[in-house]
């Protein structure tokens, strides 16, 4: 995965662990960040099997219910 540096992609992207993120608004950084994944300068294999991981652990339907019941029983506690 490659992302530009901006809010919501930093949390899901750990740079060099399960993808890349790049300056926002560069056009060339993006370019070499493409061409090493294609020049396979870059274990995309890992990186795949790292991002399914951590997304998993952190993103599925499950995580984010108890997320959001977190979030919700601490502001009915208000």
């Amino acid at each position: 995965m490659i992302g530009s540096d901006v809010p919501g992609v930093r949390d899901a992207i750990t740079h060099g662990s399960d993808g890349y993120i790049i300056p926002n608004k560069n056009p060339e950084a993006l370019a070499n960040a493409v061409q090493n994944f294609i020049a396979g300068e870059i274990d995309w294999l890992r990186l795949s099997q790292n991002a399914k991981n951590r997304h998993h652990e952190k993103f599925s339907a499950k995580r984010m219910a108890q997320k959001f019941s977190e979030v919700y029983h601490s502001l009915v506690a208000l």
